[in-house]
């Protein structure tokens, strides 16, 4: 009786963990920096006007 051979494996597709960890880390440290310009006032308040300028 012979035993039977594991079927081959697919070649691993898309990027290195690592590349995904640094593009999550990437992303995240943009959406904080966005997220600590709009805790500044003057800035909220200069986007809003040049939004309201815009109608």
């Amino acid at each position: 009786m012979t035993t039977p051979r594991p079927l081959p494996q697919p070649p691993a597709s898309g990027p290195p963990a690592w590349l995904r960890v640094l593009g999550w880390a990437v992303a995240l440290a943009a959406l904080a920096g966005v997220f600590l310009l709009y805790t500044r006032a003057d800035l909220v308040v200069d986007l809003a006007n040049q939004l309201w300028t815009c109608f």
